[in-house]
């Protein structure tokens, strides 16, 4: 028996297992749907693969907290885009924020009027914009010998929200305090001086920066010696994703980050897929990153009446990130026309409350600043179609492959509701020794 053979074949699956296996990456986010995962990898020793993915999807709109409406339909979570975490309430704005200067007219008018009793949505701001975004996936897998394999993932985005705008919600009617309150008109008017005067702007936001860097290692298994299924193939892979994405600027109300904000992680995933009929492939798809904790500077509620995404005091905070969880089903039509392929897919993404331990605790309370809805988890269900046309020829040495697809946003919680579009091209290159 030829061991070295063996242990060559083996690895190389595992790299070519990781390589396709794409979602335990920086790719779940609440701003947007993602391309599904790929199938577990071919097992072939020394293939490797490089693939790019570009697309790109808008939103208007997003699903905010359905607690708050148990009993109605589906429809009526939905929100403006930057009333995800709940409408933005200006009346408590100034509560308990430290540093105040009652000398000055903007902190005044700030006191005077989480002073006013609260009435409805007396002093409540809905928030508008339009979400873009252009996300380019590179990866490179590297099989090895034995199923084994490493890989190397890099995301480019831009993100852009623009044309905000906000809209009155106080109540018209004749009872007190209403929409014609001195106070609340007073606020409006100095908005803009209060925002500066604690550092903070609602002007539209874009940024053009790499992702979070994944690196990993994986081992795969493709079994045809099977009665009841063509082949079971299976690939797991862990890692490290490494914080080299741009963060959120908390002087800015609505940046996003265009990773997972800094904080280290550690990738795993688990794949498997069933093959039937000499047509038919079925898979599913498991996957969590666990991100590490961090000490930040951020905004933090100083009121539990406050809500939505501005907050005027800033601080600094360990932040302890919930972890991502990601599952999926799918089912392909495999080579069913020559090299054509389609596939349809759902999956699931969820990331857990974060935990929130302010430094300086007389300023800043835990139990106030984790009521943030900006901290809770977060929910996005995904309906992905795919089609894919491989033009690797039988023994040939390099092959190519390019597909289309489509992912639908289906619902959610905390999200913006962007369905995506795009296109990947990938090339393989088998390498003997």
């Amino acid at each position: 028996m030829n061991y070295p053979y063996l242990f060559q074949k083996k690895l190389l699956f595992f790299l070519l297992s990781i390589g396709t296996v794409c979602s335990a990456l920086d790719r779940a986010h609440f701003y947007s749907t993602c391309p599904m995962w790929e199938e577990p990898r071919f097992e072939k020793d020394y293939l490797g693969s490089f693939d790019v993915t570009i697309f790109t999807g808008s939103a208007c709109e997003g699903h905010g907290v359905e607690e708050c409406n148990p009993i109605c339909s589906q429809s009526q979570y939905e929100t403006p885009l930057l009333d995800i975490y709940g409408r933005h309430n200006m009346h408590l704005l100034g509560e308990n924020v430290p540093g105040k200067d009652l000398t000055l007219f903007t902190d005044i008018t700030l006191t005077n009027l989480s002073l006013i009793p609260s009435r409805n949505e007396f002093g409540h701001l809905s928030f508008c914009g339009k979400f873009e975004n252009w996300q380019t996936y590179f990866t490179y897998t590297q099989n090895i010998k034995r199923g084994f394999f490493f890989q190397i993932d890099l995301p480019v985005r831009s993100l852009e929200i623009s044309c905000i705008g906000y809209r009155d919600l106080s109540p018209s009617e004749p009872e007190i305090p209403n929409i014609n309150n001195p106070t609340w008109q007073s606020f409006l008017t100095i908005f803009d001086d209060i925002l500066t005067q604690y550092n903070l702007n609602i002007c539209d936001y874009k940024c053009t920066h790499v992702g979070d860097l994944s690196l990993l290692l994986g081992w795969t298994k493709n079994h045809e010696k099977t009665e009841v299924f063509d082949f079971v193939d299976v690939t797991i892979k862990g890692g490290v994703l490494c914080p080299t994405g741009a963060k959120r600027n908390p002087n800015k109300v609505f940046s996003l980050p265009n990773g997972y904000d800094g904080h280290w992680g550690f990738p795993f995933s688990f794949d498997i897929a069933f093959g039937a009929y000499e047509w038919l492939t079925m898979g599913v798809h498991l996957e969590t990153i666990i991100l590490t904790k961090k000490a930040k500077e951020l905004r933090m509620k100083t009121a539990l009446g406050q809500s939505g995404f501005i907050k005027l005091a800033k601080g600094c905070a360990t932040v302890r990130p919930g972890p991502i969880v990601r599952c999926g089903l799918f089912a392909k039509a495999d080579h069913f026309a020559a090299g054509l392929s389609f596939l349809i897919a759902y999956s699931y993404a969820r990331k857990g409350d974060d935990r929130i331990c302010p430094s300086n605790t007389q300023v800043f309370s835990s139990l106030i600043a984790e009521s943030d809805e900006m901290f809770r988890e977060w929910k996005m269900h995904t309906v992905h179609f795919k089609a894919e046309y491989d033009f690797t020829r039988e023994n040939s040495r390099v092959g190519t492959r390019f597909g289309i697809f489509y992912n639908v946003y289906a619902r959610g919680q905390r999200t913006f509701q962007t369905s995506t579009v795009g296109a990947n091209v990938g090339f393989d290159v088998s390498l003997d020794f």
